[in-house]
């Protein structure tokens, strides 16, 4: 028993550094998924790519364009303080959006590997997670002029739908204009779950893109993206070394929701450690 434990230990501390090494350049964005799935598309796109129709592209905006419409229709005028602002904001209101649940195009990242370790360990105990990486001062530097209007593709409203701004992101022929490619971006309000999960985000030009795919067709330079497995047999110890840290569901989803989550997961830890206990009694009788 000691011997493994020794071995899950020496695998997280050389996962631990080489994330580390990555994160102190102060160029790299991480993202942490509990198990290696197939495709990396943000929430509108799975529920579009779910459908067995093929949807044309005027369909597929449209419907990311009444899924936003709604939200706003609905929270904007009971949000208050910082989230009451995002609301004038297209790229706030998605960040704002994304982090309740909600189908946004954006995908989610953080400057801090610990945050992303943390979702590729907190569940799904007997398949491995990932951790996915990239540099992105050099996939800002490959992109440079692409765009050719920069953030005036999903920051600058073109239009107005009852109230909430429509950017050029949503509007067909913008959008056909497009290069494809993945864009890392930063909403210029921020509300606490975003700022304690030092989050970012990943947009793209057009729907339905696999994100994790894109970035690594528009990086030129393979050192400049990493893919990271970590075993199912790891995640447990890594939660408890990350939990030294303060990196737990109540302190990277500040509020009730967190508290509640944390809550569920000490119990379920503490029920595997009986389990545990009780079976290693079991081998020594």
């Amino acid at each position: 028993m000691a011997q493994r434990g020794s071995a899950i230990s020496k695998q997280w501390d050389e996962l631990r550094k080489e994330l580390t090494d990555l994160a102190d350049t102060g160029e790299w964005a991480f993202r942490g998924e509990r198990e290696p799935y197939p495709s990396v598309h943000p929430a509108i796109d799975r529920i579009t790519l779910a459908q067995t129709n093929t949807l044309a592209l005027s369909q597929l905006l449209s419907i990311e364009r009444e899924a936003t419409a709604e939200f706003f229709k609905h929270a904007a005028g009971s949000a208050s303080g910082i989230e009451a602002a995002m609301f004038a904001d297209w790229l706030s209101m998605q960040a704002l959006l994304r982090h309740y649940g909600g189908p946004t195009r954006l995908l989610d990242w953080s400057t801090d590997w610990r945050v992303s370790a943390f979702w590729a360990c907190e569940s799904e105990f007997e398949k491995d997670g990932r951790i996915m990486a990239f540099n992105f001062k050099s996939l800002k530097t490959q992109q440079m002029g692409l765009v050719g209007t920069s953030d005036d593709f999903w920051r600058t409203p073109v239009s107005f739908n009852k109230g909430m701004p429509v950017p050029r992101i949503l509007h067909v022929q913008s959008v056909r204009q497009m290069p494809k490619a993945v864009f890392i971006v930063s909403p210029e309000l921020q509300f606490p779950r975003i700022i304690v999960q030092r989050g970012v985000f990943s947009i793209a030009t057009q729907p339905q893109l696999d994100h994790w795919e894109t970035i690594q067709n528009n990086n030129s330079d393979p050192n400049h993206t990493k893919l990271f497995v970590v075993p199912a047999g790891v995640k447990r110890f890594a939660l408890q070394r990350l939990s030294r840290q303060q990196i737990s569901h109540a302190s990277i989803l500040p509020g009730v929701t967190g508290a509640a989550l944390h809550a569920s997961a000490i119990a379920e830890r503490r029920a595997t450690d009986r389990k545990a206990y009780s079976a290693n009694q079991a081998d020594d009788n």
